[in-house]
C-alpha cells in the first residue's frame, strides 16, 4: 500500500507567527474561519486558511 501524502500540519501543530484579525465564526482554524494564519512546522513555512494548510511561497526579498 502506498503511503498517503500529508496535507500539512493541523492547526494546533502550527507555530503561528502572524494572523489576520477577523472574528472566527466557527472557531479558530475551522473551515469557516476567515482569518489567514502563517507559521512554521518542522522548519517549513505554512499558510493556514479555511481549514487547510499549504506551504508558503518562497520569499524573493522585499527590500532590494
Amino acid at each position: 500500500m502506498a503511503k498517503k501524502k500529508s496535507s500539512g500540519p493541523s492547526f494546533d501543530e502550527l507555530d503561528i507567527s502572524t494572523a489576520t484579525m477577523a472574528m472566527p465564526l466557527g472557531g479558530k482554524g475551522s473551515s469557516t474561519d476567515p482569518n489567514v494564519y502563517q507559521g512554521t512546522y518542522k522548519g517549513k513555512e505554512y499558510i493556514w486558511h479555511k481549514g487547510k494548510a499549504k506551504l508558503a511561497p518562497k520569499k524573493k526579498g522585499f527590500y532590494k
